[in-house]
């Protein structure tokens, strides 16, 4: 297990790993439309000091991250880069794959 402190969207998507295909008309990242959460980076960050955390995740094509898929809450990432978001101290846990490599596939 490694703890991240994100810094912005760019290190987010690098640790994304479309591990679990999905269905949906919200959760294409691919340009052959297949569909990708992330469960195997689990993500904790603070909202209005309400904590959140999502193992279930992942960033559309409008850089928002969907960190609830069942309710469709997300974060916009533009303004994440820019300090201005709601969203603080984003942290991302990363957990070694069954065969001990910490491999990361990106779609992005």
């Amino acid at each position: 297990m490694n703890v991240v402190q994100v810094k912005n969207s760019k290190q987010l998507k690098g640790l994304f790993r479309p591990d679990k295909p999905t269905r949906g008309r919200l959760y294409r990242v691919d340009a052959n439309g297949h569909n990708y959460y992330c469960d195997s980076v689990e993500i904790v960050f603070n909202v209005n000091g309400t904590q959140m955390r999502s193992n279930r995740w992942f960033i559309n094509s409008e850089n928002e991250l969907i960190y609830d898929i069942g309710k469709n809450w997300f974060m916009n990432l533009d303004m994440f880069d820019k300090g201005i978001s709601r969203m603080k101290g984003l942290t991302a846990i990363v957990f070694q794959s069954e065969s001990g490599s910490n491999k990361e596939m990106s779609l992005f």
